[in-house]
């Protein structure tokens, strides 16, 4: 019954969730609407870039306002202006952080790609990984920093991060 009503779900919205939008540098991104597995946890973008003030790699589990307006305003001290972070709601959500650390051009990205709560481990497993450009891409050559923050559904259970296949972005 619950996977006729995700199919059901996804081929009412799946006409307006597949398109192209920007990240917040501008770089092109892919939307599509994904099915979830039953013991897969909900994700959603809040924001991601090339130009992060986070020199190091890093993957960082958020549980709490204080610590999300800290690690906001560390990731965009080199800004004049700090925009306002997300408002979260920590009794639903936990935010996942991830950096690449320095890259030596633009075109790479980091990308969560799934959340599963791994119930036979008792941990929730945030599979991480890098997005570089294809040889056909063009890309600044310029240092960049790429970085992710997502939210994801929050459960009782400690988070670990996975780090994934990379993968080779077409241009």
């Amino acid at each position: 019954m619950r996977a006729a009503a995700l199919l059901a779900l996804c081929l009412v919205l799946a006409p307006a969730c597949e398109g192209e939008g920007t990240s917040p540098d501008e770089t092109p991104t892919s939307l599509t609407a994904e099915v979830l597995m039953d013991d897969e946890l909900s994700i959603e973008a809040i924001d991601a870039g090339a130009m992060g003030a986070v020199a190091e790699e890093r993957r960082d589990v958020i549980t709490d306002a204080g610590a999300l307006e800290a690690r906001w305003n560390a990731l965009y001290s080199h800004r004049s202006e700090v925009p306002a972070p997300p408002s979260i709601n920590f009794d639903e959500r936990v935010v996942a952080f991830a950096s690449l650390g320095q890259r030596p051009t633009g075109g790479y990205r980091v990308e969560l790609a799934r959340a599963v709560h791994n119930e036979d481990r008792g941990v929730v497993e945030l599979t991480v990984r890098e997005v570089t450009p294809g040889p056909s891409c063009m890309v600044q050559q310029v240092l960049t920093f790429p970085y992710l923050l997502a939210a994801v559904e929050a459960v009782d259970a400690p988070y670990e991060f996975v780090e994934g296949a990379p993968r080779v972005a077409d241009c």
